[in-house]
């Protein structure tokens, strides 16, 4: 019945937002920037860790400033700023030679994905919401993940065609598409952002809450370390490792996005099966199942030719998506609702912090020893980080996950 939405309802521009998200995540560099840099501009891989660990921990540091600007002038104005900064930085990546202000801006570039990052998800919340749609919120957000996902992979595919022309075109075409998508949030219809009530406290006053619940439970302090440190390998390889490692063998760089493409295919495919495959498993076998074969995948993937070890890690890929899913939802069964928020956010910013490290470490090993130590230490790490988890938190974690978040005590 059309009389049921009240006309004090916004409508939500969808189609306006779907095209900004589709220029927005364009990203023809994906599957060939690391390449670009140690074949064009001369840096070793060493080097491009350094690089991209300070600019994880400088983008972690804006997260709160980028925050507070969509907040208070709106989530418009945070995406376009956004936007229009990544897309003209990604141009100066490609033309600027110089080293040191190369550095400069891929620091820049980090801090300005900050201002679109969890911005569009909270701007596609609150459309949804004002538009009298939000118990569609599932269904949308369902849609939106896949065009991300669907617009990167695309992309990296065309990219690494692009590459074998001209390294310079991917990122040409990428910059001037985010700019485009950012001058199309001029004429978009922002919903209006709720103001904070009187009582509600400030950010560091949250933080401090969130990370002394945190460090009274135990189990939760310890979940969210293992939860956090499973989760970096996919990100490594998928982002970072994997130009390189296909390099390393007689494969062209135009196969390097459809290896990206499969391996993401490969994730997408295992959080999109993950409700139904650990349907009626115990947590302790979810537990105790994938961290193993993602261990076994990671050790296998150092003695195998290149071509096999995509399909490895693609296994593992799959896994590592098919529990991330299973971890959340332990996760948040451990966590009283009115900290949630800032703790899954404390959970964001470690992701961050340990990334910056453990990829600048691994790029110089990588240097100095090559790929089969990568695999040799990334497999320890995940084998070493689940027993001792299992040896001393399974029966708190049993516990704590079968009983409602607001009853949950400390287990110090």
């Amino acid at each position: 019945m059309a009389s049921t939405r009240s006309a004090s309802h916004v409508p939500f521009q969808l189609g306006r937002f779907y095209a900004h998200t589709v220029l927005v995540n364009f990203l023809l560099w994906l599957p060939m920037w690391i390449i670009f840099l140690q074949q064009v501009r001369g840096m070793s891989l060493g080097l491009i860790g350094i690089m991209q660990g300070v600019g994880f921990v400088i983008a972690a540091i804006a997260e709160v400033p980028a925050g507070a600007i969509a907040d208070r002038y709106g989530r418009k104005v945070s995406l376009f700023i956004g936007a229009a900064a990544f897309g003209v930085l990604t141009i100066l990546y490609g033309i600027v030679s110089w080293v040191p202000l190369l550095f400069v801006i891929h620091i820049m570039w980090s801090v300005a994905q900050t201002f679109f990052s969890g911005t569009d998800v909270a701007m596609l919340y609150d459309g949804l919401k004002h538009a009298g749609r939000e118990q569609e919120y599932s269904k949308v957000m369902g849609r939106y993940t896949a065009i991300v996902q669907g617009t990167q992979a695309a992309a990296a595919l065309i990219g690494s065609f692009l590459a074998n022309y001209s390294m310079l075109q991917p990122f040409m075409w990428s910059g001037m598409a985010c700019i485009v998508g950012g001058l199309l949030l001029f004429k978009f219809r922002e919903p209006p952002v709720e103001q904070p009530s009187k009582e509600r406290r400030g950010m560091l006053a949250e933080l401090k809450d969130a990370l002394q619940l945190s460090v009274q439970l135990n189990t939760l302090r310890n979940f969210i370390m293992f939860s956090t440190i499973l989760s970096l390998p996919t990100f490594m390889l998928l982002f970072f490792f994997v130009q390189p490692y296909v390099l390393s063998s007689s494969i062209s760089v135009g196969w390097v996005g459809t290896v990206i493409l499969l391996l993401r295919l490969a994730s997408i495919t295992g959080a999109a099966l993950s409700h139904r495959l650990t349907k009626g498993m115990k947590d302790p076998v979810i537990l105790l199942l994938l961290p193993v074969i993602m261990t076994v995948c990671l050790a296998v993937a150092g003695f195998v030719p290149v071509i096999w070890g995509i399909v490895v890690l693609s296994l593992m890929g799959f896994c590592s998506s098919a529990l991330r899913p299973a971890l959340t939802t332990m996760l948040n069964r451990m966590i009283p609702s009115n900290r949630r928020a800032t703790v899954l956010s404390m959970q964001s910013l470690l992701f961050t912090l340990l990334l910056a490290g453990t990829q600048t470490v691994l790029s110089s090993v990588v240097d100095e020893y090559g790929f089969p130590a990568l695999f040799f230490i990334l497999s320890a790490v995940v084998a070493v980080t689940g027993a001792l988890f299992l040896v001393f938190n399974l029966r708190s974690v049993q516990q704590h996950t079968a009983q409602p978040s607001s009853t949950m005590s400390s287990d110090g």
